[in-house]
């Protein structure tokens, strides 16, 4: 599981993290974070940069 601050966005140990599980074969979990306090736009860039790094988003996001 990689847990993802909306706020903060794909961070570059984020893309390494990635990366790492992917060359190695491991199945990731992408929890995204703080969806309650993040400003739509900042919510939408977050989304934007998973997806440019192979991350299929399942379904939509929602408040806990």
């Amino acid at each position: 599981m990689l847990v993802v601050g909306s706020n903060m966005g794909v961070q570059l140990m984020t893309r390494e993290h990635i990366s790492i599980a992917v060359a190695l074969g491991i199945p990731l979990c992408v929890c995204v974070t703080k969806v309650d306090i993040c400003p739509p736009d900042i919510l939408k860039t977050t989304r934007t940069a998973l997806a440019k790094v192979d991350c299929v988003m399942y379904g939509d996001m929602m408040n806990v």
